[in-house]
């Protein structure tokens, strides 16, 4: 058990990234091979329906930046906003 809590400790960053790459392949596929009919589809479908999915997952990770991204920056602004006000006002006193 020491060994897998270890193992994850080290790559716990790497592992997180592909297992979120591998479950965006999977929920593509899925969708791209899919079919209403019932019937096979065939290359061309398959490849239509692929390229879909894969326009539909970009425009919703691009959706959640651009909701994400101000509200970042603002955190990001306010922090460094803090951190400056405090050395500024430890430069004053002497400190």
């Amino acid at each position: 058990m020491s060994k897998i809590k270890s193992f994850f400790k080290k790559y716990g960053k790497k592992f997180s990234i592909v297992v979120a790459s591998a479950f965006m392949v999977v929920v593509g596929c899925v969708s791209s091979f899919a079919t209403e009919t019932g019937a096979a589809a065939g290359s061309s479908d398959l490849q239509s329906s692929f390229s879909t999915a894969i326009s539909s997952i970009q425009s919703d990770v691009l959706g959640y930046i651009a909701l994400a991204l101000p509200i970042g920056l603002a955190i990001f602004g306010a922090i460094i906003a803090i951190k400056k006000g405090i050395s500024f006002v430890r430069g004053l006193i002497g400190r």
